[in-house]
């Protein structure tokens, strides 16, 4: 099996309340099974920005909790209490036959006999759900700051997994 990272030339996003976050943080107080789930790589990259007091989890919600009947959907969670929530949502949608690419790919993987036939893929939902709540308590809070932050957010990701 091989491996290897594809990175894209992302725009800036204006991030509200902004901190930065050594990135080994960013995962030390997730399960075990989560933090697995980063490459050794991503603890040595530039920090996370994130806004002020955010943590992010992961989660699985069940069919039954869900409105898909596809077998559920995986959650990144961005969470900042009594400020904001964003819960990024990974459904499973198709599974194609083996062998069949999508629209517009190719394989150019060389002389190999018949690799295409090994291929799966998938395609899949993404879909961002937020609260914003503001705390009577926190006068500099803006929610259309994080709004704006949360809609640029996804529209960026859109993009990259579009392209």
């Amino acid at each position: 099996m091989t491996g290897g990272r594809i990175a894209f030339d992302i725009p800036p996003i204006d991030i509200p309340d902004v901190e930065s976050h050594p990135r080994d943080q960013v995962i030390a107080n997730l399960s075990v099974s989560d933090s697995n789930l980063f490459p050794w790589w991503f603890k040595s990259e530039s920090p996370v920005k994130l806004p002020k007091d955010s943590a992010i989890s992961f989660a699985f919600m069940s069919p039954s909790e869900w409105e898909t009947r596809r077998g559920g959907s995986y959650i990144v969670r961005l969470d900042r209490s009594k400020h904001y929530k964003l819960d990024i949502h990974v459904t499973p949608w198709i599974q194609l036959e083996k062998g069949l690419l999508p629209e517009n790919y190719q394989w150019t993987g060389g002389d190999a006999v018949n690799p295409i036939i090994r291929i799966q893929t998938y395609v899949f939902r993404i879909q961002a759900d937020f609260i914003i709540q503001r705390d009577g308590a926190d006068a500099t809070f803006v929610p259309g700051d994080y709004e704006d932050w949360i809609k640029t957010l996804f529209a960026s990701l859109r993009n990259v997994m579009e392209n």
